[in-house]
């Protein structure tokens, strides 16, 4: 689905007797004259339902973040435990410093999840991101059903 939207960056933004609407697209980066009607259907498309290959995408994305919930308080148990058991500090200060980077490697792998919908990243955009968004920030794609 083409990514449209009415914009003031497009100048006049009226339909021209030819039933023409200037909209800014913004994968190609500037304003282009498309049908009304074509305009219309994208701009209030609902997303439809999920495909079997969708849902197998979305599987995946959830996977992705089960592990890096679970490295998270797997790290942060395993250091409790250490600290009660009286592990050596040599021991730590090796086993911390590989914790975190491998911590960071999951959410870097996490962050880099593609939406099987649109096949743009899942929860980013070149703002920022939702690390643990339930949908897609561009297509919508959601984890219900």
């Amino acid at each position: 689905m083409q990514e449209l939207t009415r914009s003031a960056r497009c100048e006049g933004g009226h339909a021209p007797p030819s039933q023409l609407i200037r909209v800014f697209d913004r994968r190609l980066g500037r304003c282009v004259l498309r049908r009304s009607e074509e305009v219309m259907s994208l701009l209030d498309a609902s997303p439809g339902p999920q495909t079997p290959a969708e849902a197998e995408g979305l599987h995946a994305i959830a996977a992705r973040r089960r592990w890096v919930w679970g490295w998270s308080l797997g790290g942060i148990l395993t250091v409790l435990a250490a600290g009660a058991l009286r592990v050596s500090e040599r021991v730590m200060f090796v086993a911390v410093p590989i914790w975190i980077g491998l911590w960071g490697v999951l959410i870097l792998w996490n962050a880099r999840a593609r939406c099987p919908r649109c096949h743009r990243l899942f929860s980013n955009t070149w703002l920022g991101g939702k690390p643990f968004a339930t949908h897609c920030v561009h297509c919508g794609l959601s984890f219900a059903p």
